[in-house]
This record gives C-alpha cells, structure tokens and sequence, in this order.
C-alpha cells in the first residue's frame, strides 16, 4: 500500500479524518499523510477519546503492517518517534494501554530509538 491508498485506507477506516486527509494533494508524500494520522492521534489523547484513540492505533498497526517502505519509514520516524510527546501528559494506566495497543514490531522500533538515543 503506498500513501495515497493509505489516505483512502484512513478515511474508509477512520470517516471523522475525512476533513483532515482534505487538504492532501495526489503529490503529497508518505511523511504527510502520517504526520497528518499522528496530529489526529494527537488531539485524541489531548481530548481523552480512548475509542478513538484505539481505532486510530489499529490503523496505524494496519498501515504498517501492509505499507510500502516508504509509509512504514513515515511510521517510524514520524509517529512513533512522536510516541513519548503524544504520551507525555497521560496517566501512566493510559500510556500503558496506549503502548500495549501497538503491534509488536512498532513496540520494538519503539524502544530501539528510545535505547539509541540513550534515554
């Protein structure tokens, strides 16, 4: 799946994106559509949408799953380099669920960065 199936992915999957994925022109490229994803995600946990915030999760572990290289690089270093400032003010039951709904290879890039950058 490239970028732009993944944009029709999101709105099918995700229909209150729809306003968001708008604005994305036919040239955009991976790292907007996930910069895109991870604001939304973003705005879920600011606004405590724990449903929302799931769904948006499965779809990010879908996109991954089934992305070209080109979006599963957008994953990893756009959102989940973006995991701790999304989780940053979530109560730590949160942040737990939030992380144990990740799929297990997100989970491991997680903590490659996180060891890599000596945190």
């Amino acid at each position: 799946m490239n970028h732009r199936e993944a944009v029709k992915d999101i709105i099918h999957q995700l229909p209150e994106c729809r306003k968001d994925f708008r604005e994305i022109k036919t040239s955009s490229s991976a790292s907007s559509v996930i910069r895109l994803l991870t604001n939304r995600i973003r705005e879920n946990i600011r606004s405590g949408n724990r449903p929302q915030i799931f769904k948006s999760l499965s779809e990010v572990n879908r996109l991954y799953l089934l992305g070209d290289l080109a979006l599963k690089n957008a994953i990893e270093n756009t959102f989940v380099y973006s995991l701790d400032t999304l989780t940053f003010a979530c109560e730590s039951g949160v942040r737990k669920i939030i992380f144990s709904k990740l799929s297990q290879p997100l989970q491991l890039i997680y903590l490659k960065q996180v060891y890599k950058s000596g945190l």
